[in-house]
Parts: structure tokens; sequence; C-alpha cells
């Protein structure tokens, strides 16, 4: 199955804020350096146990989210590979435990205090560090946290990724998970 346009634009966009290069591919070396960028922009030392959770995290995502996406194993996704791995996702019979399971550990990476939630400062961190301004982090903040009470839990992040890859639906809060379209 195809991906329908609107899906491809929204996929688009999510493969184009991890290309910190700008190269049209991505590879290991783009989520280090996001890692490298939230560190500072939180003043976290390299080094320090805050740090290597932060790289370690950002790996995992290239892991379970775009590594898998390199049929040809040369350690680079291009993007339409990565709509290709989408479409291939999106068909399995286990997407939606599978998609929350990684997102997950995507939430894992931007609660960089631990506390079991993500607040706004978080979400601003890692959306600014992956090209968006704080403005439009602030209204994406508001968009996915659906409870409005000032947190986004792991339930409602995962759930807000999960349908930003897979909804049709133009009115979903979760189209603005990254950002403005």
């Amino acid at each position: 199955m195809a991906l329908s346009e609107f899906l491809k634009k929204k996929t688009s966009l999510a493969f184009n804020k991890y290309d910190i290069s700008n190269d049209g591919v991505l590879t290991v070396s783009d989520f280090e350096e996001i890692a490298q960028k939230v560190a500072q922009k939180l003043g976290v030392d390299s080094g320090s146990p805050e740090h290597d959770k932060i790289t370690a995290a950002y790996r995992a995502i290239w892991d379970g989210y775009f590594k898998p996406a390199d049929v040809d194993g040369n350690n680079k996704v291009v993007l339409e590979e990565y709509i290709k791995a989408c479409e291939r996702f999106i068909e399995s019979p286990n997407a939606i435990e599978i998609g929350m399971d990684l997102n997950k550990m995507l939430y894992d990476a931007i609660d960089l205090d631990g506390s079991g939630s993500i607040d706004e400062k978080e979400f601003s961190v890692f959306l600014t560090t992956i090209g968006s301004s704080e403005a439009n982090a602030k209204i994406a903040f508001s968009h996915i946290d659906t409870d409005k009470n000032g947190l986004i839990s792991r339930e409602e992040f995962a759930q807000n990724l999960y349908d930003y890859h897979t909804s049709e639906d133009t009115q979903s809060p979760a189209n603005w998970f990254y950002g403005s379209m």
C-alpha cells in the first residue's frame, strides 16, 4: 500500500527534520549531532551520565526508527527508503504495538529530566534542535498536550506520534507533532 500524498508530506517533514546535515541522507551522525545539540542547549557536560543518556537515546532512535529503512545496508537512509519503510510498517499487523513501543523510546530521549512527563521546555528543546522556532514549538506543544494539563504523558506522546505517521485526519492534533506543516 502506497502512502497517500498527505502521509508522504508528513513523513517527508519528519525525515527532513532529522536530516541535520541537509544532504538528503540520514545517517547515525545526524542523530549524534542532534544529541550533542540537545546536551549543549541544556548545559549538559560531555561525559556526564546525563550526556550519555541523551546520546544513547538518540542512537536508539536511529537504531529503532531509521536504520531498519536501510534496505541496501549502506548505513544511509534516503527519503524514498524511509517512505517505503513507513508503508511496510503501516501494513504490518502489529504496527500499533510496535509503533507505540518505539515512540516511547523517543519519549525517553525527550524526557530529559526523567520525570515521567514532558514539559513545554523539554518539547521545545526537542523541536528547536531539529529546526523549529520557539514559537512553533510552543504551538505544537499546545496541540500535542491533548488533555491540556501542561505536560505530555508517555501515552499521549506515543499515540500522537503514531497518529502523525498513520492518520489521514487533517484536523488531528498529531499533525503538529513536528511543528507546523
